[in-house]
């Protein structure tokens, strides 16, 4: 038996990072004769023969955790072996015969708005176990009439670069930071209207740039989707930035976002002035507003344990 983790070829983003990272914790909880791979998709094509398997070097900056890849869909399609299936790619299962179906709900919201939910019943119908990474997720499938008994955690954890220290106070500039493919729509109008604070997208940084950007400054403002536990809010609140929210998906609830009701806004375009407050108020009294967060960067710091408890109890399932 042997355990294979779907990712799309070719992408660098959290969902194949998360399938990398559960794949090397899962190699070293497991005894030598069971190994796990991660086998890549043309996400292009995930539901056809000769998509599942393609060749495909393993990224650069997931070679930290250490993987094997698989070549090809004869090679995971074997009675005993166990697919782990990220729900970006639930077509895929219609191609898997004989192996066991782990589905993994990494994002709700990118699944029913890219399949319209038209195969979930084979979802359901086909998998053992559901994983969930977010509360969201665990409400939903379980709203579908998947018993809590066939719903198993399986949360992830942000690179270890992030929140290391915390420069001090002094060394922050008034800077709110933001995901443009996230939200845009929806930050813009407040971007106008607060343009007396710099404003700064994250995009083409590396890890180290990232890290120095969020460390230097004092919000990361997300009126986007959340579809399941987002990394970017918690790298920027791990490295000591002040994060606003909506309370669109995961950021509806206080378990997948554990902050303060003063930094979620229900309707953000309704609450201009307020945010506008308090994007003031967070510049002149920083290390109030971060002292708020203090609560959530230990969540965050616990979370890569709190993922290798999850995986043992997964492999648990996965043996029995």
């Amino acid at each position: 038996m042997n355990i294979y983790i779907l990712a799309p070829a070719g992408v660098i983003s959290g969902g194949p990072e998360l399938a990398h990272q559960f794949c090397g914790v899962c190699n070293r909880f497991l005894a030598d004769e069971t190994e796990a791979k991660v086998c890549y998709v043309d996400a292009s094509n995930p539901n056809y023969i000769d998509a599942i398997g393609v060749e495909n070097e393993i990224p650069e900056r997931y070679r930290i955790y250490v993987t094997k890849r698989a070549h090809g869909l004869e090679e995971i399609d074997q009675p005993g072996n166990v697919v782990v299936v990220p729900e970006g790619l639930s077509y895929s299962i219609s191609v898997i015969k004989k192996a066991r179906i782990f589905f993994w709900w990494m994002s709700v919201d990118n699944y029913t708005e890219s399949t319209g939910e038209e195969n979930l019943d084979s979802i359901i119908e086909r998998s053992e176990y559901h994983l969930v990474q977010s509360e969201y997720a665990r409400n939903y499938i379980y709203n579908k009439n998947v018993s809590q008994d066939k719903i198993l955690w399986l949360t992830d954890y942000i690179n270890d670069m992030h929140g290391q220290f915390l420069y001090p106070v002094e060394l922050r500039r008034d800077v709110a930071l933001y995901n443009p493919k996230k939200g845009y729509g929806e930050l813009q109008p407040l971007m106008q209207y607060a343009n007396w604070i710099k404003w700064i997208p994250l995009v083409n940084l590396t890890l180290e740039e990232e890290v120095i950007l969020m460390q230097s400054s004092k919000i990361y403002v997300d009126f986007g989707e959340h579809p399941g536990r987002d990394r970017i809010p918690r790298e920027a609140a791990a490295n000591g930035c002040c994060v606003i929210t909506n309370r669109r998906g995961s950021a509806g609830n206080d378990i997948d976002v554990p902050i303060s009701s003063i930094y979620k806004y229900e309707n953000p375009s309704q609450s201009m002035e307020e945010i506008n407050l308090l994007l003031h108020d967070i510049c002149e009294n920083f290390k109030q507003h971060q002292d708020d967060f203090a609560e959530y960067r230990k969540i965050i710091k616990e979370q890569k344990t709190v993922f290798e408890s999850e995986i043992k109890e997964v492999l648990k399932k996965i043996k029995d």
